[in-house]
Parts: C-alpha cells; sequence; structure tokens
C-alpha cells in the first residue's frame, strides 16, 4: 500500500478573458521578453484561487474582471512529492470600455485585446520573431479556440471551501437546472447542454415569439439572460445567440463538472518560479448505482 504523505504543490490561477462584445481575448505582453500570454501567477501567502484571479488581471493587464465559471481544474504530479495545481478561470471585464494597462512594469509590459486570427499570426511568428510578435505559448490561442467554439464553463460554486457536501449556491445551481421554459420546451440543464446551433433552432422554432417574452421567460427560470442589448422588435432567430451566450455566462448549470474538468496541464512552461504549499490531499467518492439509485456507503 502506498504511503500517505503531504505533497509540496505549486498553486497557480490562470485567466482567459472574453470580450462581450468583440470577442477578443485578453492577452498580456510578459515582462522579462516572454511573448504575449494569460493572466496568470502563483497564488500569494492568504490568497484564495479567485482572490489571485482578479490580482493578476489587475497588475498585468490594469482590468477588473468578472470571474463566470471554470474551464478546468489541473492536478499534475512532476515527481512522487511534488505536483503542480491551476485553476483555469474563465471571466468577462466589468467594464467592456475600460482602457488596459499600458505602462510598462516589473509585471508585465503591458495588456491588449487580440483576435483569434491574431492569436494565430503571433503563434505562426518564429522562435527568433520580437517577444511582441510572438505567443509566449499557444496556451491563449487553444483556450480561446475553446471558448469561442462554445466550451464548457461550470460554475465558479465549484470551488469551494471544504464542507460536509454541496454548497447552498451551488444547491441553488441543482434546482435551476430543472427549471422548465415552456417557449423552448426544454428545461434549463438542457438549454445549457445545447450547442449555439441546435438552441438557435430550437428559437427559430417558436414562431413569432419576441425576444422580450423569450428574455422574461428565462430569466423567470432564475437566469440572467441579458445579453448584448435585445431589442423586443427583433426577430428571436438574431438574439438568439446572445441569448445563449448570456445562459453560458451562468456557467454550467449542472450539480457536478464533467471529468475532464480536472486535467493535466501537458508540456506547458511554468508560468513563474512556484509559491510551493505543503498539503495533504484527499480524493472523495460519491457512487450512485445507475439501476437502485443507492449510494456506496
Amino acid at each position: 500500500m502506498a504511503e500517505r504523505i503531504a505533497f509540496h504543490t505549486g498553486v497557480f490561477s490562470v485567466v482567459v478573458c472574453q470580450h462581450p462584445v468583440t470577442r477578443k481575448f485578453l492577452a498580456v505582453h510578459e515582462s522579462r521578453e516572454r511573448g504575449w500570454w494569460l493572466p496568470a501567477g502563483r497564488l500569494s501567502s492568504g490568497q484564495t484561487f479567485i482572490d489571485a484571479a482578479h490580482n493578476k488581471a489587475l497588475a498585468e493587464a490594469g482590468l477588473e474582471i468578472s470571474i463566470k465559471g471554470i474551464l478546468a481544474i489541473e492536478h499534475t504530479l512532476q515527481t512522487e512529492e511534488d505536483a503542480r495545481m491551476r485553476v483555469i478561470f474563465f471571466a468577462r471585464p466589468k467594464d467592456s470600455a475600460a482602457c488596459l494597462k499600458s505602462i510598462p512594469d516589473h509585471k508585465s509590459q503591458g495588456a491588449a485585446w487580440l483576435s483569434l486570427a491574431e492569436l494565430r499570426a503571433l503563434a505562426a511568428a518564429p522562435s527568433c520573431a520580437a517577444p511582441s510578435e510572438r505567443l509566449r505559448s499557444l496556451e491563449l490561442l487553444e483556450w480561446g479556440a475553446y471558448v469561442d467554439g462554445g466550451g464548457r464553463v461550470v460554475p465558479l460554486e465549484m470551488l469551494q471551501t471544504e464542507r460536509e457536501g454541496p454548497c447552498q449556491d451551488l444547491q441553488r445551481r441543482a434546482s435551476l437546472g430543472r427549471a422548465f421554459c415552456p417557449l423552448t420546451g426544454m428545461t434549463a440543464r438542457e438549454m445549457n447542454r445545447c450547442t449555439r446551433e441546435h438552441f438557435t433552432k430550437v428559437v427559430e422554432g417558436t414562431g413569432s415569439v419576441s425576444v422580450e417574452a423569450l428574455a422574461n421567460a428565462i430569466q423567470s427560470m432564475g437566469l440572467q439572460a441579458t445579453g448584448e442589448a435585445m431589442d423586443a422588435k427583433a426577430p428571436v432567430a438574431c438574439y438568439a445567440q446572445h441569448v445563449f451566450s448570456a445562459l453560458q455566462d451562468t456557467a454550467s448549470l449542472q450539480p457536478s463538472g464533467p471529468p475532464e474538468l480536472v486535467q493535466g496541464n501537458g508540456s506547458e512552461p511554468p508560468p513563474a518560479p512556484d509559491g510551493v504549499l505543503q498539503t495533504d490531499g484527499f480524493s472523495l467518492v460519491v457512487c450512485q448505482h445507475p439501476e437502485t439509485k443507492a449510494f456506496l456507503a
């Protein structure tokens, strides 16, 4: 039987922030000539992952963010006693018109909103290119493509303090997921699982229902469906993607995240020298029988 040990774990927060109007992604021009990357870094003493995410976005990009959910939780063993753990957050700017950092300091050279096309151009630059003309790694491009393609964002409440069961916000989301929308004929959970294309077809199939009516129906289910400015006189289909994006902004309504939420962080280079914590790591299993619905005790 393997010996139980206290892991030495380097812990980091990483922020993938997308502009709600231009759909561009927040990129940080890294210090020390490392190229363009994400707002990210290790946790400082006394910080939570969420605290660190806000701090890094403000310090490196000059931007206050609103965290919408979690894209992934990475845990990678480096040796038998050492590991790295990163939480990848999805965020939007609190103020979409806010100016980004432009005065260099030891934290970064500045920041910019970059499209996927611009990120691909930087990714194609040779390694000898100037730092302002290349990416530090492909991570920002890969996460940007994932998000822009409708990738799953799970609830921020998935990252909770240790307790005996799900926190109240997570329980609330589980109940919201069972709410039914008569205009689309789907539960909130089903709506959130839809692809953009399928959701658009469902909305188009509702006939002449106004965007206002659809938005009110979704909001009555406890969801925020304001999206970009919605014109009640416009055809529903024109705003279907905006409504869908608003649903995505509330993150997944499922009480549990997909297994791939926890992943290794592959071969990406470390974002900074590790701030190492000595931690006890635990795995808890909730196992339900598929037929009897009884739980393993």
